[in-house]
């Protein structure tokens, strides 16, 4: 945008649409951001719209093991009973779904998330393509 106001492209005071899609960041109302439209200027910007959030139980936990994160999301929306999700439920034992629906329920350490990367890591898991990364965005 900087660029584009120097060559003389865009006006000092336009505004643009970006879209971040991403893994994980920090967003201004304590959410873990991912799946963000933006409207920006130079000095600010407005979250005009985002994916559905959803809880991400255990933090870095559900980052690592992408089951947890599916197990959440599948939870939030009234999936876990889908066929669909059979595969994921199976590869986790009992206790780790009680654990992990007690934290969902309650709020305990499960911020929320609206991240495209985190979608994609869910997706995975569910199709059973990748349960557990060992680096950033391996199972998507």
């Amino acid at each position: 945008m900087a660029e584009a106001i120097v060559t003389g492209q865009l006006a000092p005071e336009a505004r643009v649409l970006g879209i971040a899609f991403d893994g994980t960041g920090a967003g201004t109302d304590g959410t873990i951001w991912g799946g963000e439209f933006l409207v920006a200027g130079l000095a600010d910007f407005e979250r005009a719209a985002h994916l559905r959030t959803w809880a991400l139980p255990g933090g870095v936990a559900s980052v690592r093991d992408a089951r947890r994160n599916a197990f959440a999301l599948l939870s939030e929306l009234g999936l876990l009973e889908h066929p669909g999700a059979a595969r994921l439920l199976d590869s986790l034992d009992e206790q780790t779904r009680r654990v992990t629906a007690t934290m969902i329920e309650r709020g305990i350490n499960s911020p929320r998330t609206s991240s495209m990367g985190r979608l994609f890591d869910a997706a995975a898991a569910i199709l059973g393509i990748c349960d557990k990364a060992t680096y950033e965005a391996n199972p998507p």
